[in-house]
């Protein structure tokens, strides 16, 4: 924040205390120049000093010149700052150079090891001789501590400092010291190098030496990463690529750098970006004839495909992924392609074709006895025979999961998968509404990632755990859960599970009559999922358009509620088909407070159609994953039929709700 006039002219006052007059002109010269910078003013004063215009005594100062207009006053702080470099003897500029490549703060011995392009290097003497000059002008200043053991830390008094000095330096020079601060940041490391990886790797950029700066800059990538900073670590990554692409024997690096930053954009939601760098990738793989990372190329793009909900794309990349695969035997790689075509059919709600390729994960994932493609595979197949309403073949691969999971209690560096284990079957327990087991099992698994202290982990659980409290009755312990979830996601800085965490939040603040705080959380939600430039699409946009109905019918307006109804049947019948009970449950409620029918695909519907349609779906389709949502219809029909004076069927309906979610050890849906 620049002074005000008023401010300028008394700092100018203060500082020139000690001449016994101050003249006017000069204290106006000075703040016309500085245009409200402190730091102007007083660097200024020091070249005055410097030039010998003020002679500094103990008590008092002298002004030599005859009148003040005769001072010279550079225009800008850059000028002032150059001229009082211009006033430092050779040995102290060349120090201050040295010292200006290095960084704002620096070491005594990186500038003192520093040679120039004639290989001269400055003595011990002359270096310590320098920076006490230098700290002498109020140039430089001295910290109290340093990082590097043996070596005296300096730092210059401000950056605009610095980086005048080292516009000063030739630019034929800078390459040179830059390598040399390099090398000696590395020597100086040790084992510690990846916390200054940064800053080596700009050295080694601005040396010309880019393998070394890429290398470095993947380093500080990962350490960003460590520290939940995802846009620096992006930043980092994306310079690996510009520096390896003139590498063609660097392809290897290139790739594996690629992977890693499709992955992260992923994880921050970023699916535009991350499917750019998939598909760059499997470019650079099919120019370098790498089969293998042509694999893991087509699974990263699936993966983007099915969190787009465009299955058709999904069951593309794998096929690529699957022929590949199978000619350099990458039978891991083999695996995660099968897995994301079993979600495909099961999101598809074709559980026929997804047992095929959920079986032959598998047995894949126990021959290579990689445990956790082996959870997911045996969760995928749960899903699957949900869908089929086979329950034994349920209870059979509820079982092997479970034993599979209990294996690795007892094992250390399993207890990440014993985790992961844990929290797929309290999923899948609340997928079926078997609401105590998911309690328990979800409860040792937030357990068990809090104590490997997995926040990612923990803020899946919490979410799930809000979900099961929604079932429960209990809205106001979910609420708190989901925004326990939310908190902890949005404090490491992933965006990937966040679209979930708040449409869940939504639903249980529904469960509060909280309409309004629901709804525009929800179209928040639609906003994030619907950007072209970012997402493009969300598998679960359906289910979000049912619950801002649900949050719009709540405050009574009817139209727009149907209107977001009817959009999640759209969106439903080509992409989110499990979305379809739910939104005809919806469209039933609000055409009985409406008493009108609506179009929907091109036939006119009344509010008991809706439910019919709803009804039929779920003993079409539905699944034992679908007693959920066929007690919230039963209870929702059996309000509309007690509406309309029909009060034996109404009972009847609510006879059945309740047997079921007692069954099931559910509260009010």
């Amino acid at each position: 924040q620049p002074l005000a006039d008023g401010d300028s002219h008394r700092l100018v006052r203060h500082i020139l205390r000690k001449l016994p007059d101050v003249p006017g002109e000069l204290v106006n010269g000075i703040v016309a120049r500085a245009e409200g910078n402190p730091f102007y003013v007083e660097e200024l004063v020091k070249v005055l000093i410097e030039d010998g215009m003020i002679i500094p005594d103990k008590e008092t100062w002298r002004l030599r010149a005859d009148r003040p207009q005769r001072l010279r006053i550079p225009p800008t702080l850059t000028g002032v700052l150059q001229a009082r470099l211009d006033r430092l003897s050779t040995l102290e500029r060349t120090t201050l150079q040295k010292a200006a490549v290095v960084g704002r703060i620096f070491w005594d011995y990186s500038v003192r090891q520093m040679r120039d392009e004639t290989g001269h290097v400055l003595t011990e003497n002359e270096t310590l001789i320098a920076l006490q000059a230098l700290e002498q002008r109020e140039l430089i200043f001295r910290r109290q501590s340093s990082v590097f053991a043996g070596t005296q830390a300096y730092v210059f008094k401000h950056a605009i400092l610095r980086d005048v000095a080292y516009e000063s330096v030739l630019l034929r020079q800078r390459p040179i010291y830059h390598k040399q601060a390099a090398d000696w940041l590395v020597d100086q490391s040790g084992d510690r190098v990846a916390e200054y990886a940064s800053a080596i790797a700009e050295h080694y950029e601005l040396a010309g030496e880019y393998v070394d700066a890429a290398r470095l800059y993947g380093m500080a990538a990962e350490q960003a990463q460590e520290r939940y900073n995802a846009q620096l670590a992006i930043d980092y990554y994306r310079k690996v690529l510009l520096l390896l692409a003139e590498h063609p024997e660097l392809t290897a690096d290139l790739l594996q750098t690629q992977e890693k930053l499709g992955y992260l954009l992923e994880q921050q939601a970023r699916l535009v970006e991350a499917a750019q760098i998939y598909m760059l990738m499997r470019h650079t793989a099919e120019l370098d004839g790498d089969l293998e990372a042509q694999v893991r190329a087509c699974n990263g793009l699936a993966a983007i495909s099915q969190f787009q909900a465009n299955y058709v794309s999904v069951l593309g990349h794998v096929a690529q992924a699957e022929q590949i695969a199978w000619l350099v035997n990458a039978e891991l790689k083999l695996v995660d392609a099968q897995l994301h075509k079993a979600r495909a059919f099961a999101n598809l709600r074709q559980p026929v074709e997804g047992l095929a390729a959920a079986n032959q994960a598998l047995a894949l994932s126990q021959k290579l006895a990689a445990p956790r493609q082996l959870i997911d595979s045996l969760a995928l197949l749960c899903r699957l025979y949900m869908q089929l309403g086979q329950q034994d073949e349920l209870s059979v691969s509820l079982g092997q999961l479970q034993q599979e999971t209990a294996r690795w209690a007892d094992v250390p560096e399993r207890q990440g998968d014993q985790a992961h284990g844990l929290v797929s079957l309290g999923r899948l327990y609340l997928q079926i509404g078997r609401v105590q087991r998911a309690s328990r099992y979800l409860l040792d698994g937030l357990r068990r990632y809090r104590t490997l202290d997995d926040s990612r982990g923990v803020s899946e659980t919490l979410d799930a755990l809000g979900e099961l409290a929604r079932l429960q009755g209990k809205a106001p312990a979910a609420v708190q859960l989901h925004r326990q979830a939310l908190q902890l996601i949005d404090s490491i800085g992933t965006r990937y599970g966040r679209l979930q965490f708040q449409a869940n939040l939504a639903a249980a603040l529904l469960r509060q009559a909280a309409y309004q705080e629901a709804a525009a959380l929800l179209r928040r939600v639609v906003v994030e999922a619907e950007d072209v430039a970012r997402v493009v699409n969300w598998w679960g946009l359906g289910q979000v358009h049912v619950l801002l109905a649900e949050a719009l019918l709540g405050q009574a307006e009817l139209e727009a509620a149907k209107t977001a109804v009817l959009r999640a049947h759209e969106l439903a019948t080509t992409y989110f088909p499990a979305t379809l009970p739910t939104a005809w449950r919806v469209l039933g409620r609000i055409l009985a407070q409406t008493g009108e029918r609506t179009a929907v695909n091109g036939q006119m519907v009344a509010a008991e159609d809706a439910f019919l349609q709803s009804i039929r779906w779920l003993r079409a389709h539905g699944g034992l994953d679908g007693l959920v949502e066929q007690v919230a219809l039963l209870q929702d029909w059996a309000a509309f039929e007690n509406g309309r004076g029909q009060a034996v069927k109404a009972a009847q309906l609510r006879q059945r709700a309740s047997a079921l979610a007692e069954r099931l050890g559910l509260g009010a849906i």
